[in-house]
């Protein structure tokens, strides 16, 4: 056995039979992988799907299940010495596991390759539309990787695993252990997986970047600032001045603050669809897009701050859903 195929997931329904029928259909050969299937409190049947498809199951024992605990578990019974973690909600390129295993066998040194991530369905909302510009990643030696990825087990093991503690943010934190142990990571110019994000309304949205808020802080104080150290240090830079600029305009002309502060707003958005002309969006889309490159920081400030409050109290962070 070569590859395992680990998909994590909960209540994923219909995506997550979409997610193993795209596995089977890979072009490699299947006598070479297996697919195991690790759930985490499903009430929707998503085990006896995955078990029809072939799947082995395994069901976290736990009240507080995680991503990370779920990938352990996958990688605990993993018979593949290459493990591809996958999430339920996600589907996969043909060609990709063949490519990614030839460039692990081409290079000793590389623990981890991942490749380029799309949404399935951008079009479906304008928070699919933003969030999937988020996905583009540069191609080469990479910090960390994401949730999807072909990973060669001894280095996983070595480094111990993924901390199951972590609500998000589980596959940087591990990744800089990785490399602490001389392993590198890499992207690769080659398309991955599709991915369902659904996000419907602002809530969802709101959430999302919540927990990445939160992933960013807990990573940064776990790596020592090594690995979301600048982002986070600019979050607090960017949230400070823009609610001081906002409290003192509005401590000097009151109701009439909202003409200065939407002016410079308005500016920063402009400042931004500039500086991503290089993507060529449409004038819309990158209208949206700019309009969230500074929307996003509040709900990231939030999700730092709860991390240090919750840190401070010595309590522990719950999962935040978003779909």
């Amino acid at each position: 056995m070569l590859v395992s195929v680990v998909i994590i997931g909960r209540n994923e329904g219909e995506r997550l039979i979409r997610c193993i029928t795209s596995v089977k259909e890979m072009e490699f050969d299947p006598t070479q992988y297996e697919i195991i299937y690790v759930d985490s409190g499903s009430t929707d049947g998503s085990q006896e799907a995955a078990a029809k498809l072939g799947a082995r199951v395994f069901e976290l024992e736990t009240d507080k299940p995680t991503a990370a605990k779920g990938r352990n578990k996958g990688a605990h019974e993993a018979e593949g010495s290459l493990l591809f973690f996958l999430d339920g909600d996600t589907i996969v390129d043909p060609e990709f596991l063949t490519k990614a295993a030839a460039f692990l066998k081409e290079h000793e040194d590389v623990a981890a390759v991942s490749g380029f991530r799309k949404e399935i369905h951008p079009e479906n909302s304008i928070y699919n539309k933003i969030l999937d510009l988020e996905w583009l990643h540069n191609e080469g030696e990479a910090q960390y990787c994401g949730g999807d990825t072909v990973m060669r087990k001894d280095a996983l093991l070595q480094a111990g695993g993924y901390k199951e503690d972590l609500i998000a943010g589980e596959e940087p934190e591990l990744c800089h252990r990785i490399r602490k142990n001389n392993w590198r990571i890499f992207t690769i110019a080659e398309p991955m997986t599709g991915h369902d994000l659904n996000i419907r309304n602002f809530s969802g949205y709101w959430r999302r970047n919540l927990r990445s808020g939160h992933a960013c802080a807990e990573v940064s104080v776990l790596t020592e600032g090594e690995t979301f150290g600048a982002e986070s240090k600019r979050n607090w830079i960017q949230s400070g001045v823009y609610l001081g600029a906002s409290s003192l305009l509005l401590g000097f002309l009151q109701l009439w603050a909202v003409f200065p502060i939407m002016a410079g707003y308005a500016l920063m958005v402009l400042r931004n669809m500039r500086r991503n002309r290089w993507r060529k969006l449409p004038f819309g889309t990158a209208l949206i897009y700019g309009m969230h490159a500074h929307l996003v920081w509040f709900p990231i400030m939030c999700g730092q701050i709860q991390y240090h409050w919750n840190r401070k109290r010595n309590r522990g962070g719950h999962i935040i859903e978003y779909k």
